[in-house]
């Protein structure tokens, strides 16, 4: 058996209790979670195998019943989610973001079984034996639009995804990935509850110990010297300072196309209210892909992936500094 690839979790059931499945970060797995009965899979992060989590009967367990997966984060699989409960009862499929783009996000049979219940789970790719529906499942909108940096394992919602108020809360466990409460309805999809922050303040999904364990960096020291001087030319693109329409992103082309006083690469502000948040960010998403000159933020010609990341860095700031911009 060397070289196959086996689940990382297994979880037959048919004992006297249920299994909790958990907290878990998962890659590179053949299955990542493979469950027969009596579990709970929730809050989970779950990665870049070839099935994410697979759900069917084994010969070894005479029923397949009392199963709920909930509240995951399941992306980049070959399938992300394989089901098969015709036979199955007392089964919940709820709350999950399901991401596999450009493969199965979903394939499945028995879903119309007696004693199954399945509701507000947010999905990416092909969907087999079921639709979307806007019940039981949602167009989930593109991954890179959804995640922080999905490339780095960062899986935190933005601020203006989908996923954000959009989960049941019949099903929503009591804490997410980060053993965070969930205390207040409206309650987010998949293993993390964001409460309107923008950026993961816990754990960061890496290969070492959850929560700072032993295999873990140590946290670098604060420094005790004096900070050193800023020059005159702060962002080093031969602009000084006193005339650099941004003076901490390097723009040596001084490229501001609403002419403004700040430059586009430091000026993410496309409605002009002098504050850059999430209605910047939609009209962003509405001018992907376009020559729109304003929301093209790094000059490349195009609306793109590298102006939307600029737009993210910028979130909550005001455009600028700049030497010479409108209320500077």
């Amino acid at each position: 058996t060397i070289g196959t690839r086996f689940p990382c979790i297994f979880v037959y059931g048919a004992g006297a209790s249920q299994n909790i499945v958990e907290g878990n970060a998962l890659w590179n797995c053949g299955e990542a979670i493979q469950v027969v009965a009596d579990a709970v899979i929730q809050n989970n992060i779950i990665l870049n195998s070839d099935v994410g989590i697979t759900t069917t009967p084994h010969t070894q367990v005479s029923q397949q019943k009392s199963v709920s997966i909930i509240n995951n984060t399941i992306y980049g699989h070959e399938t992300c989610l394989s089901i098969r409960w015709a036979a199955a009862t007392d089964m919940i499929l709820a709350n999950n973001a399901i991401y596999c783009p450009g493969n199965e996000a979903v394939d499945a049979k028995g879903l119309n079984a007696d004693r199954i219940t399945i509701h507000a789970n947010f999905i990416e790719g092909h969907i087999l034996g079921a639709s979307i529906d806007n019940d039981r499942f949602y167009d989930g909108d593109a991954s890179m639009m959804v995640f922080t940096d999905p490339d780095a394992f960062n899986f935190w919602p933005l601020p203006e995804a989908i996923l954000i108020g959009s989960a049941d809360p019949h099903f929503v466990p009591n804490a997410d990935f980060n053993e965070t409460s969930r205390t207040t309805a409206p309650y987010d999809i998949g293993a993390y509850e964001t409460f309107g922050e923008g950026i993961n303040l816990g754990w960061q999904v890496k290969a070492s110990l959850k929560g700072g364990l032993a295999n873990d960096p140590a946290p670098a020291l604060i420094p005790t010297t004096p900070p050193i001087p800023i020059p005159s030319d702060s962002d080093g693109d031969g602009i000084p300072d006193e005339s650099d329409n941004c003076i901490e992103s390097a723009n040596s082309n001084q490229r501001d196309t609403d002419r403004d006083g700040f430059g586009n690469i430091c000026d993410a502000d496309l409605d002009d209210n002098q504050l850059v948040n999430v209605a910047d960010f939609i009209l962003l998403r509405n001018r992907f892909h376009s020559i729109d000159p304003h929301a093209d933020l790094n000059g490349d010609g195009t609306v793109n992936i590298a102006d939307y990341i600029l737009l993210r860095n910028l979130l909550n700031t005001s455009p600028g500094p700049s030497c010479c911009g409108i209320d500077q």
